[in-house]
């Protein structure tokens, strides 16, 4: 795959994730305005659990999918033997994992702590990880299979898109103004992701018969090790959540959580490139164009580091005007954003370490990391909530996030031998200041307000950034490519 058609899909693979992004912050700007913070927390608290308890679920098949399907020296055969096998232990164990919740009340009750009111919603939303589940894994079909479209129809379409639709349509058309609304639009969801998937991946006769298997043994000594990983990825990412919700009340869970997603949209851009680089890492790696492979990271993350700044600045200086628009019992979760934002811009800079170490026989190095970073975030958020509430959660995420992601590029750096890091960085960072103090200023000291004052904003700090980018940071070879792929003719 030439460099020309990969950057066409990581575009892509943006567009899709960012219309995934739009979704989830629609959902929660209706959610949260028409539900209450009360209300919508019950829901997202509950959530989070259902989430904690899809790590072992999935038990990281989706990653060992990805692997398999993308790799050229297996046969078709015995990628659907593999993509079978995930399908049904993750089946079983869901199953598994329903009926636990519905009979050990006492324990889920204590597991809950101040949330403990919410544990017929959960009883409630508890298919959910079945249905959820199969979709994700379905989704990672296409996804090793390089469908960046199909993917992000399955994933974000579908998940998010169908979410937000069906919660509106329930509210409004069908009067069904409660929570039920939310909880019936997750099912919604779910069940496209799963009936749209089927549908794309129909010509790879996914339930044929299969006489060509892979060793059991290869299988788990690949899903063990991500599941262990996604374990804490989840876990790291989820555990705030969940002690907010354990020791304060739901909507101060909504209010941080809000603020969260919101701090968390700069991740976008890596979430989408890692998409694609995912597989392309295991291409890259096994065939030995190691070369390409240190080309792309230095590409990618130079452009991802570039969005994440755009992002910090923009919405660290409007963070109270973004977070008015839900409601004004939001507007203490301002705060929250930038910090999360802190450490989302560490994230970026360092780029898909995360991959590069668990798509090229590494991922213990993913999981001792995250593991290291989900103590951590656990023992500051048992330390900080209680005393400085959700800016305290906001800093356990902040410092867990960096912490994990510093030691992630050390391991990859000691393996691989790669840095991302080249002059351009100099130019990101006179861009992001000249950008920020021109942009602090206009807000400052104009009168406009809300949405309007956001977009002022945004325009201005993108321009300038984009002015000072482009002679700083953009290359000779990329203005061409940029070029190229206006006129139609990049491939």
């Amino acid at each position: 795959m030439r460099n020309g058609m990969f950057f066409r899909k990581i575009v892509v693979a943006v567009l899709g994730q960012g219309i995934g992004l739009l979704y989830e912050f629609l959902i929660m700007v209706f959610a949260g305005r028409l539900l209450g913070a009360d209300d919508y927390g019950k829901v997202l608290y509950v959530y989070t659990l259902l989430s904690i308890c899809m790590i072992i679920t999935k038990f990281g098949f989706e990653g060992c999918i990805v692997s398999y399907v993308a790799r050229n020296d297996i046969g078709p055969e015995k990628k659907r033997w593999i993509v079978l096998l995930c399908l049904g232990v993750s089946l079983a164990v869901s199953i598994c994992m329903i009926i636990l919740i519905h009979v050990l009340k006492p324990f889920m009750i204590v597991l809950m702590g101040a949330g403990s009111d919410n544990y017929d919603v959960l009883r409630t939303m508890s298919p959910i990880i079945v249905l959820e589940t199969m979709g994700i894994l379905l989704s990672s079909v296409i996804k090793g299979r390089k469908e960046t479209f199909r993917y992000y129809v399955v994933y974000m379409h579908m998940q998010y898109g169908i979410r937000l639709m069906s919660f509106i349509i329930l509210w409004y058309l069908f009067g069904i103004r409660n929570i039920f609304s939310l909880i019936i639009s997750y099912y919604l969801s779910c069940f496209s992701m799963i009936l749209v998937a089927f549908i794309f991946l129909r010509e790879t006769h996914i339930i044929s018969g299969i006489k060509e298997k892979e060793s059991l043994h290869s299988v788990f000594m690949i899903s063990i090790p991500l599941m262990l990983s996604s374990a804490i990825t989840v876990l790291n990412s989820q555990i705030d959540q969940y002690m907010i919700g354990y020791y304060l009340n739901n909507a101060v869970l909504a209010i941080y959580s809000m603020a969260l997603n919101i701090g968390r949209v700069s991740s976008f851009a890596l979430i989408a490139v890692n998409s694609i680089f995912a597989p392309t890492i295991s291409e890259c790696y096994y065939s030995g164009m190691k070369e390409r492979l240190k080309n792309l990271y230095i590409k990618t993350t130079k452009w991802v580091t570039c969005f994440n700044m755009l992002i910090l600045g923009v919405f660290s200086i409007c963070s109270r005007d973004i977070m008015m628009l839900v409601g004004e019992e939001y507007s203490s979760g301002a705060t929250v954003i930038i910090i999360i934002l802190l450490g989302e811009v560490v994230n970026s800079s360092v780029g898909a370490v995360g991959y590069l170490n668990s798509m090229t026989g590494k991922a213990v190095n993913v999981f001792a990391s995250n593991l290291i970073a989900v103590v951590m975030n656990i023992i500051l958020n048992m330390y900080l909530i209680p005393s400085y509430g959700i800016a305290g959660a906001a800093i356990a995420s902040a410092i867990s996030v960096i912490t994990c992601n510093l030691l992630l590029f050390y391991f990859m750096y000691r393996h691989l031998k790669m840095i991302p890091f080249t002059r351009n960085y100099v130019g990101i960072i006179v861009a992001f200041l000249g950008a920020f103090l021109l942009t602090i200023s206009i807000h400052n000291f104009c009168v406009l307000s809300g949405v309007y004052i956001i977009v002022v904003c945004s325009l201005v700090f993108c321009f300038v950034f984009g002015v000072i980018a482009y002679f700083l940071i953009i290359e000779s070879d990329e203005r061409q490519y940029i070029k190229r792929l206006i006129s139609g003719g990049a491939k």
